[in-house]
C-alpha cells in the first residue's frame, strides 16, 4: 500500500481551518472571518492563524499570533520525551511561537498588545489544548487559575530553557477565560 504523500501538512492544514472557525465563534465575527494566514506563518504575516485582509474591509483587532500543530501523539510524556536534536515537541513549538512574535514585533511594529503568543496543538481524535505565557497575560491572576483548576484544564510547564512557566489548558476554556469584551479591556489601546 503506498504512502500518501504530504499527509502530515494537509493534517496540519485541516487543523488550522478548524482552529480559523473556533476563533470566528470566540471573536463573534461572521465565518470565514478568521483564517490561514499567507503561506500559513510566512513573513507578511505572522502565525497561522489571523482576520483575513478583506478589500475595503478593515480585520477586527485581535491580540493574538497563533500557532497551530496537530500531531499523532500529544501526550504529556511526549511534551517533555527529547525527540528532536532541539529537545522536546513543545519547546520547538514554543520557539517558533517566539520566533514569529519576534517578527511581529521588531520587524512588522505589530504593538507587543497585538502579538500574545497562543499555541494551539492537539493529538489525533484528542481535545485542543493551548499554551501561552502567563506574564504576557499580566491578569492571569489566582482567580482565574483557581477557575482554571476547577475545570480541571490548567497546567503548568516549565523547562530549563523557559526563563519561566508556560500555562498549558484546553483551548476551549482558555477561549471562555479569555472572551472577547475581556481582552478588549485589558489588551485593546486606546485609539
Amino acid at each position: 500500500m503506498k504512502k500518501r504523500k504530504n499527509t502530515g501538512k494537509a493534517k496540519g492544514s485541516k487543523f488550522e481551518r478548524e482552529v480559523s472557525k473556533m476563533c470566528d465563534t470566540w471573536w463573534c465575527v461572521a465565518h470565514k472571518t478568521f483564517w490561514r494566514t499567507e503561506g500559513s506563518g510566512a513573513m507578511e504575516q505572522p502565525g497561522d492563524i489571523a482576520p483575513r485582509l478583506l478589500p475595503r474591509q478593515t480585520p477586527p483587532w485581535f491580540p493574538f499570533l497563533i500557532e497551530c500543530k496537530s500531531y499523532k501523539e500529544v501526550s504529556f510524556f511526549s511534551l517533555y520525551n527529547k525527540e528532536t536534536k532541539t529537545g522536546p515537541k513543545i519547546l520547538k513549538w514554543w520557539r517558533q511561537v517566539e520566533e514569529a512574535q519576534g517578527r511581529a514585533v521588531l520587524e512588522l511594529n505589530f504593538p507587543i498588545n497585538d502579538a500574545l503568543k497562543l499555541l494551539v496543538f492537539k493529538q489525533n481524535y484528542g481535545r485542543v489544548l493551548c499554551a501561552f505565557d502567563p506574564i504576557e497575560f499580566y491578569f492571569f491572576n489566582d482567580d482565574i487559575i483557581e477557575k482554571a483548576r476547577k475545570d480541571g484544564v490548567y497546567m503548568s510547564v516549565s523547562f530549563p530553557e523557559f526563563d519561566h512557566d508556560v500555562i498549558i489548558m484546553e483551548f476551549e476554556a482558555f477561549r471562555n477565560l479569555y472572551n472577547k469584551d475581556i481582552c478588549e479591556e485589558l489588551f485593546k489601546e486606546v485609539e
